[in-house]
Formats: C-alpha cells, sequence, structure tokens
C-alpha cells in the first residue's frame, strides 16, 4: 500500500483524532496535514510497521498537544495596536519608576563596601580586578562582596516582587 493510499483511507479517523484534542477544525486539518508530510517523508520505514495507523496518530496527537502549549495569537486591528502600546509604555513607565525607587531604597539596605562593588561592577561595569585596585581589597574579597550584595538583593527582590528575573 503506498501512502496516498494508507491516508485516503484513515483520513477520517486521523481528523477525528485531531479534532478531539483541538475542538477546532482549522487547526485539526492543519494538525493532520503537518503530520501527513512527516509520515510521507518516512513512509518506506513506517509502511513495514505493524500499526502505522497507531504511529500516524501517535504524531497527531503529539502535534495537537504542541499545539495547546502554544499561546494563541491576538489579532488587533490599528486602534487596538495604539491602545495596546499607549497601555504598556505607561505601565512599563510606572513600573521601572517603582523599581528604580526599590533599587535605591535597596542598595541603602548593603553595607558600604557591597554598595561600592555593585555599583562599580554592574553601574561602571569594571571589571573585579580593576575594583579590588581601587578598593585597596583582595580580588577574591572584592568577588565575595559582589556575590553577597547580589544574593542579598535578590531576595528583597524575591520578598517585594514574588520572583526571581530581576
Amino acid at each position: 500500500m503506498d501512502f496516498e493510499d494508507f491516508y485516503n483511507t484513515n483520513k477520517d479517523l486521523f481528523y477525528r483524532w485531531a479534532y478531539s484534542y483541538l475542538h477546532d477544525r482549522e487547526n485539526a486539518r492543519d494538525i493532520v496535514q503537518e503530520a501527513s508530510m512527516i509520515v510521507a517523508r518516512h513512509w518506506p520505514r513506517v509502511s513495514r510497521m505493524e500499526n502505522a495507523v497507531g504511529y500516524m496518530l501517535r504524531i497527531i496527537g503529539n502535534l495537537a498537544k504542541k499545539q495547546q502549549r502554544k499561546p494563541q495569537a491576538v489579532f488587533l486591528d490599528d486602534e487596538g495596536w495604539n491602545t495596546l502600546a499607549e497601555e504598556n509604555d505607561m505601565e512599563s513607565r510606572i513600573d521601572n519608576e517603582k523599581q528604580e525607587a526599590w533599587l535605591y531604597e535597596a542598595l541603602n539596605t548593603l553595607k558600604r563596601v557591597e554598595k561600592e562593588v555593585i555599583l562599580l561592577r554592574d553601574v561602571e561595569e569594571m571589571d573585579f580586578a580593576t575594583i579590588a585596585k581601587n578598593l585597596k581589597l583582595n580580588l577574591s574579597t572584592t568577588k565575595s562582596h559582589y556575590r553577597r550584595a547580589k544574593l542579598k538583593l535578590l531576595k528583597l527582590w524575591e520578598e517585594t516582587y514574588g520572583q526571581k528575573n530581576m
């Protein structure tokens, strides 16, 4: 049996299987088409399988699950895009201002040397050797101060905002 006969014999089953996952006709057709292309590409090997239909159904199921995990596309008209852009700009400006104020407060909770190391490393973008030389510290001590300060700031961030991405 060639692939075309295999597909035509079972296409209703394939479509119903995809539809049972997605509950959407267009997406089910797309998934069946994509699965068909995969199986057709490997048809010489698949045709020798004991249960080629089961293999095709497994591919359809996996593709459907993958489709479900993808975020759904949202289509906006020009007005929707403008509104969305304004809202995001305002929200990000407010968030940035809040976070900047929080950062200044958090930096003031650090020891003087930790604050200096953080500012020189992250703001001035100095390497650890230069920072150690300027602050008259050992290189390993400088790195320890930096790591300790970062951990303190991260802990404060998690307590304030409840998330790890700082």
